[in-house]
């Protein structure tokens, strides 16, 4: 789960309560702008849900492969041949550059 947007906006409002006290006008800013990211990032995830509520769950493409880990844990992404590619766009394997 991505988290709880009532949770993100107490955040908000705690920064916002922060940057109303007497500090450096650049620390009252710094709060005042984690306030307005705290509440867009809580609406953002509510907007999100709404949509997911409403339509479902995204669909994997099966025309995308996903990524596998390797052995060092990072991502390897597939790497697509220009037939693929190609393919992808509409045109045949003679087509594709």
């Amino acid at each position: 789960m991505l988290g709880d947007p009532k949770e993100w906006k107490q955040r908000a409002l705690h920064c916002a309560e922060r940057a109303r006290t007497p500090q450096s006008p650049e620390v009252r800013q710094k709060f005042a702008d984690l306030a307005q990211t705290w509440l867009v990032f809580a609406v953002q995830l509510e907007e999100q849900r709404a949509l997911i509520d409403r339509w479902g769950p995204p669909k994997s493409n099966p025309r995308f492969k996903k990524a596998t880990p390797t052995r060092s844990g990072r991502q390897e992404l597939p790497i697509l041949s220009r037939t693929k590619v190609g393919s992808l766009h509409g045109q045949s394997s003679e087509s594709a550059p």
